[in-house]
């Protein structure tokens, strides 16, 4: 008679989720600079020099956006200071939102919001208000992704 080995399972690697991107949406007030980390806008806190990586990264990002961002009179800029690469980012005097397409993906996935310093319940009350009869034009651009929470009202039923 045959004795049957009881068969261990097999041991595998285990999977692990991918990280959420917390930030996928710039955000600023019109007329204002605002700095953010590239190290951490682009998720690059876990490789093993992330400086070289995210100096590449702003580079691209910045490099494949400059158009877009010419449209909301935004201009970014990487600045390194020995400890940190940072996306430097100057708003003029546009507000709105605008897609930001990703040095890794080439796709829309990140987003630039511009909002006013002085802020307003929308902005076709205040037009008629200040007795303009001017309707905002919407750019043909692509939706600013998984930015609902963060596209301000104004922006969405102007």
């Amino acid at each position: 008679m045959k004795t049957r080995r009881a068969r261990l399972p097999e041991k595998r690697a285990p999977l692990s989720t991918p990280t959420r991107i917390d930030e996928i949406c710039l955000e600023l007030q019109d007329q204002s600079i605002a700095t953010r980390s590239a190290i951490d806008f682009f998720q690059l806190r876990s490789q093993r020099d992330p400086h070289i990586q995210a100096a590449r990264l702003a580079e691209q990002f910045v490099n494949q956006n400059r158009s877009l961002m010419s449209q909301l009179d935004v201009r970014i800029d990487q600045h390194y200071d020995g400890h940190d690469v940072r996306l430097v980012i100057q708003a003029g005097n546009a507000v709105g939102a605008i897609p930001l397409f990703s040095p890794v993906t080439a796709r829309p996935d990140f987003g630039l919001v511009v909002q006013p310093r002085f802020p307003w319940a929308g902005i076709g009350p205040m037009l008629v208000e200040m007795g303009w009869r001017v309707s905002p034009t919407p750019l043909r651009l692509p939706l600013v992704r998984r930015s609902e929470r963060r596209v301000p009202m104004w922006v969405l039923f102007s």
